[in-house]
């Protein structure tokens, strides 16, 4: 009867154990539409100059067939600040799995990168930092000192949401952390 008892306490456990390791991430389910920024997010001096919902994302941008079979939904928009001409465009896609949304932020911002270096130089290009921003980041700064501006770059993943999106404008009219605080919307809407 011990032996028993014994076997029975190991398996329960184990079940214990397992089920005590980490939990994986729940799917987000909202639409791309209602993550994607909007004129509320950005500011009232921003217009919104277009707004593409998934089947014309898809006419407009080269997706293998592969992603386009994990992608459940996806919304383009572009806004720009009446006064200060400030440039947001931004891209969402929310896929089937987190696997697919990486796969994606990783094939495209690859991408993105090789065309952005094909035209600028090294010395204008600086990779930031924002630890806790989704969980995969990518964000670049494009410098043009003597155009007086700055473009952001930036690719992010939470789970199975994927947003690609730019930030154009003067030095004195977008900084780095008007950037970061947009982006904390953005992963606020995803929950």
């Amino acid at each position: 009867m011990f032996k028993k008892f014994l076997f029975v306490s190991v398996v329960l456990l184990a079940v214990l154990v397992a089920s005590c390791g980490p939990k994986q991430p729940s799917l987000i389910t909202k639409s791309a539409a209602e993550i994607n920024f909007s004129v509320e997010d950005l500011g009232a001096n921003f217009t919104n100059i277009e707004d593409v919902d998934k089947e014309g994302v898809l006419e407009g941008m080269e997706i293998s067939e592969e992603n386009k079979a994990l992608l459940d939904d996806a919304s383009f928009r572009s806004f720009v600040d009446t006064q200060t001409s400030v440039l947001v465009t931004s891209l969402v896609f929310r896929y089937k799995t987190a696997d697919a949304a990486a796969s994606f932020l990783e094939e495209n911002w690859a991408k993105v990168m090789e065309g952005v270096k094909e035209e600028l130089q090294e010395n204008q290009l600086e990779e930031l930092s924002h630890p806790g921003l989704g969980d995969d980041l990518k964000f670049v700064r494009a410098s043009f000192p003597e155009q007086g501006f700055n473009a952001y770059l930036v690719g992010m993943r939470k789970v199975n949401v994927v947003t690609l999106a730019s930030f154009v404008g003067g030095e004195s009219d977008l900084k780095e952390q008007d950037v970061v605080e947009l982006l904390e919307g953005m992963l606020d809407r995803m929950k």
